[in-house]
């Protein structure tokens, strides 16, 4: 691979790029939907180390959290998702506050650096027109803008590290040096403490180096232990995380194995799920009830993107192509097929969050066999420009359509704005840890939006309808008393909790609050302790 030389203003596309995304990110409503319970859950690392260097009230993973300097630092969210983005969420946290907000303007600048650092090393690497038009595809594309924005997958931090080991990718092509071949492994190691599943992206590229780019061997034999060193530091946390738990990612993949859906079984599940996310995901349409995408779309975007991998795989040699150029892009095609082929036949659950990670590693392969069948027919240019110009207008119509029902629903379900309700309530009448939330989709966005002044206790995992955490029945908990929280999901806790407060005969108030729509988002419930008598249900107050 070799690389050509820079343009007068290397600046200018990347840059372009970048503001591309950014202006049509900022036409979504930032405050709007409702904060996320998965969109706090990776920021909530910031707001707890804000507040105070004691072990979190929240549920976690003890040895997730290490002693340090007379506090506890975060090593990991979950076993497979590391606290890159709570870390990077202190500083804007500290001074603009916890607002669903300021979570998701933050979002949009990792995406936009990510877009910018993928165009940038495209242009590097093969043209200025290429890294224009892959840059823009990503930039507008509705999946990215839906999942970066509103990013409850850390999606936002996957593109920026996708852009950083990129850049990093460049800057070793050019130096072939043991601090670039660092540099390297650090930027790797980074993006897999982000998350886990970076691995079957850098196991795919590495596999495709080895098939497409003669001399890649004795690359990886001269720099490959310099470049594992640097890796071993970039996800030290992921490594320390493993040494203390031997091994608790493998444990946790083994128990979120969903090996008895046979491999065919997955992969005709997943795949329609993989074409419609290259157009608009259904997971982040949800946010807004937005209507099914036609077949024909979906069909005619599948159809683009493996048209444009198969001919950037394919294609011979063109003359107007250098060897650099055509190795990037049979490399970049090899990479996307391998990385779809490991999401499509993993053990391990794949939905669309997962899905939306191959839409950028698809557009650059696409692009790049475009490019290739343009170069060899360049009568082609007319039909690419047919095929483009449909898809683009298709792109920004889901997004106008994704804007415009989010700012008039203000998000349904789980999204619904009505949580920014519920966390002021909770901050009032139950500070820190009184309140106990019984149903999934809660205690997180509450904790993070409340700036941690309310830090509810989830008493749903592991509990069944007769008895709460604990073996403890419901109704102990009930004549116990206090601040109880429901919502929308079903849980054997949320009809334990109902049976015994209706068995129980205590007095209570309860609060309710609604979703735009009129529909019931949640229901908040303080009930008296210890009741003199039993006697009919009461309430004493309601909406």
């Amino acid at each position: 691979m070799s690389s050509p030389p820079p343009g007068r203003r290397p600046w200018a596309i990347p840059l372009s790029s970048a503001l591309l995304y950014l202006a049509v990110a900022a036409a979504f409503p930032w405050s709007e939907p409702g904060l996320h319970y998965d969109e706090a859950l990776v920021v909530r690392d910031a707001v707890q180390m804000l507040a105070t260097p004691a072990e979190p009230t929240f549920a976690h993973e003890w040895h997730s959290w290490i002693p340090a300097g007379g506090r506890r630092l975060p090593i990991m969210d979950l076993p497979y998702l590391g606290p890159v983005k709570g870390y990077l969420m202190l500083l804007p946290f500290a001074v603009l506050g916890t607002g669903a907000g300021v979570v998701r303007g933050f979002a949009v600048l990792l995406a936009a650096a990510g877009i910018w650092a993928i165009s940038r090393t495209l242009q590097r690497e093969i043209s200025s027109g290429v890294a224009a038009a892959a840059g823009a595809l990503i930039a507008v594309h509705p999946a990215i803008l839906d999942q970066t924005v509103y990013d409850n997958n850390v999606v936002a931090v996957w593109i920026a590290t996708l852009g950083l080991v990129g850049l990093a990718f460049s800057g070793f092509l050019r130096a072939r040096s043991a601090r670039a071949a660092c540099l390297l492994g650090m930027a790797a190691g980074l993006a897999v403490w982000g998350r886990l599943n970076f691995l079957w992206l850098l196991a795919a590229i590495a596999i495709s180096l080895l098939a497409c780019v003669p001399g890649a061997w004795s690359e990886i034999r001269e720099h490959g232990l310099v470049a594992s060193l640097g890796f071993g530091a970039g996800a030290a946390p992921v490594l320390l995380y493993e040494a203390i738990t031997r091994g608790g990612t493998l444990r946790f993949m083994e128990s979120a194995s969903q090996g008895r859906l046979p491999l065919l079984g997955r992969v005709f599940v997943r795949l329609p799920l993989l074409a419609e996310t290259l157009l608009s995901d259904g997971e982040h349409r949800a946010i807004w009830a937005g209507p099914r995408v036609p077949p024909a779309e979906i069909v005619f975007a599948a159809a683009l993107a493996v048209t444009g991998v198969a001919m950037a795989l394919f294609l011979p040699k063109a003359v107007r192509e250098t060897h650099g150029e055509a190795a990037w892009r049979r490399s970049s095609a090899l990479a996307c097929v391998l990385f779809a082929l490991a999401m499509l036949t993993s053990r391990l659950r794949v939905v669309e969050h997962h899905l939306v990670t191959a839409v950028p590693v698809a557009a650059v392969a696409a692009v790049l066999g475009f490019r290739r069948f343009a170069l060899g027919y360049p009568p082609a240019r007319a039909l690419l420009a047919a095929a483009g110009i449909p898809f683009a207008a298709l792109c920004l119509s889901w997004d106008v359509r994704a804007i415009a029902g989010i700012r008039r629903t203000g998000g349904v379900g789980a999204w619904s704005d009505a949580i920014e309700e519920v966390s002021a309530a909770l901050a009032s009448r139950a500070p820190g840890a009184a309140a106990r939330v019984l149903t999934w989709g809660l205690a997180n966005n509450v904790f993070v939006l409340s700036g941690g002044k309310a830090a509810p206790t989830e008493v749903f995992w592991g509990a069944t309808e007769s008895m709460a955490p604990g073996h403890r029945p419901w109704r102990d908990m009930v004549d116990g008393g206090g601040f109880f929280l429901i919502g929308l999901v079903p849980s054997p806790a949320k009809a334990g909790f109902r049976a015994a407060l209706t068995a129980s005969g205590a007095s209570f108030r309860r609060w309710t609050f609604r979703q735009r729509g009129g529909a019931v988002y949640a229901e908040l419930f303080q009930v008296s302790p210890r009741p003199a008598h039993a006697g009919a249900l009461r309430e004493s107050a309601r909406d």
